[in-house]
C-alpha cells in the first residue's frame, strides 16, 4: 500500500492496518489502562471580568487556562474572594479537562437553571452584561418575573379574535 492510499483510508481502517502491521504495539497497548475521558460539565461557569461576564463554555482551552491561573493567583494571595476563587479554580479545571478532550465541541447544559446551547468555543468569547445568579431571563426584573398577574374579572372568551 502506498502512503497516499494509506492516508486516504478512514481513520478507523487506518488504525486497524497499523495495529495489524505492528503486533508488538498491540501488546504494549494491552498493558496501558484505558484513560478516563472527561464528561461534559452539566452547569456552565460564569467568569466575571472587566466590562461584563463571559461563560466558560464559550472559551477555548487557552482562555480557560488563563482564567484558572488568574483565579489561582487570587487564591494564593488570600484576599476576600479567595474562597470563591478556589471554587472557580475547581470548576475551571473540569472545563479545561473537557476542552482538552473536545476542543471544538459546542456545549449544552444549564445556566441559571435554564437549558442552553452555548456558542462555539473561541479565544475571544462574547462579553455579556453582568447578571445576578438568580436573575430573571429575557430582561425581566426580579419583581416582574416573580409575580404573575391574575386574569381580569371582565375577561370573556368570546373576545378572542379566532
Amino acid at each position: 500500500m502506498t502512503r497516499e492510499e494509506f492516508l486516504s483510508l478512514p481513520a478507523g481502517v487506518a488504525l486497524s492496518v497499523l495495529l495489524d502491521a505492528w503486533p508488538s504495539l498491540v501488546q504494549a497497548l494491552d498493558a496501558i489502562p484505558k484513560p478516563q475521558i472527561a464528561r461534559s460539565p452539566k452547569f456552565d461557569q460564569i467568569i466575571y471580568r472587566k466590562g461584563g461576564a463571559t461563560w466558560a463554555s464559550e472559551y477555548d482551552a487557552e482562555g480557560l487556562r488563563y482564567w484558572r491561573d488568574q483565579k489561582a493567583a487570587s487564591v494564593e494571595s488570600g484576599g476576600q474572594y479567595a474562597e470563591r476563587d478556589a471554587k472557580s479554580v475547581t470548576a475551571l479545571n473540569y472545563w479545561i479537562a473537557w476542552r482538552a478532550a473536545f476542543p471544538d465541541a459546542v456545549w449544552s447544559g444549564e445556566r441559571f437553571r435554564e437549558p442552553v446551547t452555548a456558542k462555539a468555543p473561541s479565544g475571544k468569547p462574547t462579553v455579556y452584561e453582568r447578571q445576578q445568579r438568580d436573575a430573571a431571563p429575557s430582561g425581566q426584573s426580579q419583581s416582574e418575573a416573580g409575580t404573575r398577574q391574575a386574569p381580569a374579572d371582565d375577561f370573556d372568551s368570546d373576545d378572542i379574535p379566532f
